[in-house]
C-alpha cells in the first residue's frame, strides 16, 4: 500500500477543495510504493529515471492508469495547498461552474492535469521554474497507460470542455508536417558544438553491446518481478570524435522497447546531447516505432520535462559501472579534453555542478560533481538529490574499482572522502 506524508502541505483550505472537486485515489492499495510529499514544495517526492518514475527507494511506480491518476492527483492538491487562497477560490468558482459528470478514470487523471497546469500558470513563486518541467515529465509519463498524448486527450475530452473554456486554458495545438523531419535547431546547436549525432535506430552503425546486468541498475527491482532490462547500444562516428550510447529498456514479457535514452559526448569540446523515446508533442512511442526511432522526431534535451543532468554529471557525462556492459571504455572514448562536460540544453535547470573541494583519494582517478538537485541553483530543493541516490549505489558497488567497494554506511576504506559525500548528502 502507499505510504504518504502530505499533512504538511494539506491544510483545511485544500480538504475542502478536494472534497468539492471529488478527486480521489482508485489507486489506493494497488502497489507497494512510498509517495511522501516533499519538505519545499509539497508535491510528490519521486524521481524522474530514463523515462521511469521512481519512490523515495527508487521502486519504480508502475505506470498504471490508477497509479499515475493518483501521483497527479497529488500533485495538483499540493499545488492547490500552497497557492493564495484568491486562486483557490478562483479553481473553486470554475469547478462549481463547470461540474462534471460521470468521470471514469481517464477523466480523473485530465481534470488533475488542467488543475495543476492552471495552478501553475497562476503561480509567481520561483518554485515554478522547477515545477513546470515535474509536471511536463509526469504528463509524459501518463501517456504510457493512456497511449495517447495529454493535449489530444484534453482536446478531445467533450466532459471537460466546459472545465476548460471555464479555466481558459487551451490544449496545444496539433503540430501539421507536411513531411519528415530531418533535423532539428537541436541537432544543429549539437553539430556545432562537435557533437556525434546518432543516426535512426535500426541502422547497421550501432553496435550491440550486451545486456546491463540488473544488479548494477540504479532501479530497485522488487522481488521476483518480471520487469525490463536495459540493452547497451553504442556509435561512434569516424569523422566526429566521441561517442553516443543507447539504453533501451527491453520489456521481458514482450521483447518490445519500452523506455529508450540516447547520449552523445564530444571528445573535443566536453559537450553533450540528449535525446529519448518521446514525440515532440512528450508522448512515449510504442514499442514498435521505437525500434524504429528516428532522432529527428524525438524529445531532446532543449525540451523533455526529465532532468538527465540530476545524474549525468562530472568530468563526462557518461555514468559507468566498471567491468559491466556499459563500460566500453577500452574501445570507445568516452572522454574529452576539455576540462568539465557541458550539457546542451538550454533549460535554465540543467547544468553540471562544479566539482566537490575537500576530497582526498576520490580525486586521484576523477573529480567528483557536487551533489545538490538543481545544477544551476546553490541551494537544494529540499530532498534528497537524484545523484546522491546513485552516488551511495556506486560506493556500495564498484568505487574504488581495484578492490572491494569502499561501503557507504560503514566505509571500509576511503573513509574521509565517503564521509564527506555523506554529510553533503544528509543536508538535504
Amino acid at each position: 500500500m502507499f505510504s504518504q506524508r502530505f499533512s504538511r502541505f494539506v491544510p483545511m483550505t485544500t480538504l475542502l477543495i478536494g472534497a468539492m472537486i471529488g478527486l480521489r485515489s482508485a489507486a489506493i492499495g494497488q502497489d507497494n510504493f512510498s509517495l511522501n510529499g516533499s519538505p519545499d514544495t509539497g508535491v510528490p517526492e519521486v524521481y524522474f529515471y530514463h523515462g521511469m518514475v521512481l519512490d523515495e527507494n527508487l521502486r519504480e511506480i508502475e505506470p498504471t492508469l490508477d497509479n499515475v491518476s493518483f501521483v497527479l492527483r497529488r500533485f495538483s492538491e499540493a499545488l492547490a495547498a500552497r497557492a493564495p487562497e484568491t486562486t483557490n477560490a478562483r479553481m473553486v468558482e470554475n469547478l462549481r461552474n463547470a461540474p462534471i459528470p460521470r468521470m471514469d478514470k481517464y477523466d480523473e487523471l485530465l481534470r488533475s492535469v488542467a488543475l495543476a497546469r492552471w495552478l501553475l500558470q497562476n503561480d509567481s513563486s520561483p518554485q515554478k521554474e522547477s515545477l513546470d518541467p515535474m509536471l511536463r515529465a509526469l504528463e509524459s509519463w501518463a501517456t504510457i497507460p493512456t497511449r495517447e498524448g495529454i493535449d489530444d486527450q484534453l482536446r478531445n475530452n467533450g466532459r471537460l470542455a466546459p472545465l476548460l473554456a471555464a479555466m481558459e486554458l487551451k490544449p496545444k495545438d496539433e503540430e501539421v508536417r507536411d513531411e519528415a523531419p530531418t533535423t532539428t535547431p537541436y541537432i544543429e546547436k549539437c553539430r556545432s558544438e562537435q557533437v556525434p549525432i546518432p543516426p535512426n535506430f535500426g541502422d547497421p552503425k550501432w553496435v550491440f553491446q550486451g545486456r546491463l546486468d540488473p544488479n548494477f541498475s540504479f532501479v530497485a527491482e522488487e522481488p521476483g518481478s518480471s520487469g525490463s532490462v536495459a540493452e547497451v547500444w553504442t556509435f561512434a562516428d569516424p569523422n566526429v570524435p566521441g561517442l553516443c550510447v543507447g539504453l533501451p529498456r527491453i520489456n521481458n514479457a514482450t521483447g518490445g522497447i519500452g523506455l529508450f535514452g540516447i547520449i552523445c559526448q564530444s571528445a573535443t569540446t566536453g559537450k553533450a546531447c540528449f535525446w529519448d523515446n518521446k514525440d515532440r508533442e512528450l508522448n512515449l512511442l510504442s514499442p514498435e516505432a521505437s525500434k524504429r526511432l528516428k532522432i529527428a522526431e524525438v524529445a531532446d534535451g532543449s525540451i523533455l520535462g526529465e532532468n538527465c543532468t540530476n545524474c549525468h554529471r562530472g568530468k563526462n557525462v557518461f555514468v559507468i559501472h566498471p567491468r559491466q556492459a556499459v563500460d566500453v571504455r577500452d574501445e570507445f572514448e568516452t572522454d574529452h579534453g576539455a576540462e568539465w562536460y557541458e550539457p546542451i540544453s538550454g533549460q535554465p535547470s540543467w547544468g553540471n555542478p562544479r566539482p566537490i573541494e575537500g576530497l582526498t583519494e576520490c580525486n586521484g582517478c576523477h573529480e567528483m560533481p557536487e551533489v545538490r538537485e538543481n545544477n544551476n541553483s546553490p541551494a537544494p530543493l529540499g530532498r534528497i538529490s537524484a545523484f546522491c541516490r546513485i552516488l551511495r549505489q556506486v560506493v556500495d558497488k564498484t568505487m574504488p574499482p581495484d578492490g572491494q567497494p569502499a561501503g557507504w554506511v560503514h566505509p571500509q576504506s576511503h573513509r574521509a572522502d565517503v564521509e564527506l559525500l555523506r554529510g553533503k548528502c544528509d543536508q538535504f
